[in-house]
């Protein structure tokens, strides 16, 4: 959100080693997704639905719910 989407990506690929969770790895998808690696942020998102227990409902409010985020990045 602070255009620190280098930062961020390491700092979520820290938490993702040491077990991170679900929000985790969304974020990291989100963060990939805006840096242009579409192949990465996918690979991410399904991560995450597989931590989720394959919740896809979860995962599609969460998704829905971070668009202004990603929107942010893209305006």
């Amino acid at each position: 959100m602070q255009d620190k989407l280098d930062i961020a990506k390491k700092y979520f690929e820290k938490s993702i080693e040491q077990e991170g969770t679900r929000h985790d790895l969304l974020n990291l998808g989100h963060i990939e997704w805006c840096l242009g690696n579409k192949q990465k942020a996918i690979a991410r998102y399904k991560e995450c639905i597989q931590k989720a227990n394959n919740d896809f409902n979860w995962f599609a409010e969460e998704f829905i719910g971070d668009r202004r985020y990603i929107n942010q990045v893209w305006n």
